[in-house]
């Protein structure tokens, strides 16, 4: 799903924050990244530092530049990963997980 557009007229300063997302509980998704509870789901572009377990599903391939940090790390699909991974938690690999550390 690609992201194309997001009406901003509603919100008075145009500024898409968190505050104005109206999460019932349940997770939200915007554009390729979903949100569910506490777990990222995908990882388009990432930070040195997740303050997030990050899940990698099934039907998906992730690519992540390290260094990076994340609590815990679920791969049910394929993990790339550029240098290096701190993983302060968990790492999880399912049975048809695919987890390559490059560089």
């Amino acid at each position: 799903m690609a992201l194309k557009k997001i009406k901003t007229d509603s919100i008075t300063d145009d500024a898409i924050t968190a505050a104005k997302i109206d999460d019932d509980g349940t997770g939200f998704t915007f554009g390729d990244l979903t949100v569910t509870g506490s777990s990222i789901t995908a990882g388009t572009s990432n930070l040195s530092t997740f303050t997030l377990d990050l899940t990698v599903a099934a039907t998906h391939s992730t690519v992540l530049a390290g260094p990076v940090t994340i609590p815990n790390v679920t791969i049910n699909g394929n993990l790339n990963v550029l240098t290096e991974l701190n993983v302060t938690g968990d790492l999880d690999t399912g049975a048809n997980g695919s987890f390559n550390i490059i560089g």
